[in-house]
């Protein structure tokens, strides 16, 4: 697992997750509960195809938004 800082886009983790779930079907933990406010919990127990895939949807989803 990695916590990556996303503050500069949004400074709500919690609601920042929730919209990545719904928006961009991208499943990241909020930080918040393990003391790391401002960023997002990502796993990298998958294959480097789908961890591509999912920073390119993670990619668009800010450049969009923000």
């Amino acid at each position: 697992y990695a916590f990556v800082d996303l503050s500069a886009f949004e400074k709500d983790d919690i609601a920042l997750s929730n919209r990545l779930l719904e928006e961009a079907l991208l499943a990241l933990v909020p930080g918040t509960p393990f003391g790391v406010k401002g960023a997002l919990r990502v796993s990298f127990a998958t294959s480097k195809e789908i961890l591509s895939a999912g920073v390119e949807r993670l990619a668009e989803f800010l450049n969009k938004n923000y």
